[in-house]
């Protein structure tokens, strides 16, 4: 009895620890477009406009930035984490962006393909 007691315990973990492998792999699959669109619009959308053209006062347009355009999705994920400071001598508009440090990785790199899409 007690070696079917270890050997069901050992099956639960491993079936466990493949649930686990499942949803570690399945976050970036949900982390797509229409995930990016999503972010985009809860996060991005008051300062940079539904269109992604800017926000007068607010937020650049999108659409056509260059730094957008010639980031790495790496990059594009590092920025987003920390934003940028209004002294920040790259600054176009002389305000702060938030950073998104508490977003998830799999959220940062789905925001930052959708930025990307914007931008081609």
């Amino acid at each position: 009895m007690m070696n079917l007691r270890r050997h069901t315990c050992l099956a639960i973990g491993a079936f466990g620890a493949a649930a686990v492998s499942v949803v570690a792999y399945a976050v970036p699959a949900v982390a797509s477009a229409t995930g990016g669109q999503q972010l985009f619009n809860a996060q991005c959308i008051a300062c940079h406009g539904v269109d992604a053209r800017g926000v007068e006062g607010l937020g650049v347009s999108l659409v056509d930035s260059g730094f957008v355009a010639l980031s790495s999705q790496r990059e594009l994920i590092e920025f987003l984490k920390v934003g940028r400071m209004s002294t920040d001598p790259a600054t176009v508009t002389g305000l702060v962006m938030p950073g998104f440090a508490w977003m998830a990785d799999a959220d940062l790199a789905a925001l930052a393909q959708r930025l990307q899409s914007i931008a081609e």
